[in-house]
């Protein structure tokens, strides 16, 4: 059986967490009119994996939430994904819910991150 099944994780898993909540992170949530962000989320996610690779998938799910850009940090993260799009695109189509919830957590550790690091370059 292939890597699809069960608990194991393939090898790309954590950098579609990261690329994810990298997105997530910028995604102004307060303008969201929902009070379940996180369904919003997955559900954003779910259809954005109809793409033929992994920029087309970025560029869907910035534009559902009105984002017109990505960090730079993502773009090498998009290029290592995209070697193993069919793979990376199956497993978050049959898995939105888990990847989008981890991501979706994910993006405040970022976003502390890059907090901390702002204020220590200043």
């Amino acid at each position: 059986m292939g890597a699809s099944t069960g608990n194991s994780r393939p090898p790309f898993f954590g950098d579609v967490i990261t690329l994810m909540a990298m997105i997530a992170m910028r995604v102004d949530w307060k303008k969201i009119g929902s009070r379940n962000l996180i369904d919003v989320w997955n559900h954003r996610i779910r259809a954005a994996t109809s793409c033929r690779d992994m920029a087309e998938f970025c560029s869907k799910l910035c534009n559902y939430f009105g984002l017109q850009s990505i960090q730079q940090d993502a773009l090498p993260l998009i290029e290592r994904l995209d070697e193993d799009r069919d793979a990376v695109l199956d497993y978050i189509r049959s898995r939105h819910i888990q990847v989008g919830t981890l991501s979706f957590c994910e993006r405040k550790k970022l976003w502390r991150k890059s907090e901390s690091t702002e204020s220590s370059d200043s």
